[in-house]
């Protein structure tokens, strides 16, 4: 990160902003005067980061049915 550049770390925030991955929660105090943004992840960044940590070859051989039949159900619901 010390070799990003301020100008290219704000342009990439916003992008995440934009796209619904990083949401702003509120601000901090830094120096007298001066304050900075807080962010955290949107539940659509923290499943991103899920689905791309996952096997699903062995999600899919080794999930007991319950677990299949709500994963189903949830991306089902994308298809209408």
């Amino acid at each position: 990160m010390a070799d990003l550049r301020y100008s290219v770390l704000i342009r990439r925030v916003k992008a995440l902003q934009e796209s619904d991955y990083l949401m702003k929660v509120g601000e901090r105090k830094t120096m007298p005067g001066s304050e900075t943004a807080l962010y955290q992840l949107t539940p659509r960044a923290e499943l991103a980061v899920a689905l791309d940590q996952i096997n699903l070859d062995k999600f899919i051989t080794e999930a007991d049915y319950h677990r299949i039949i709500t994963a189903l159900e949830a991306f089902q619901h994308l298809k209408q």
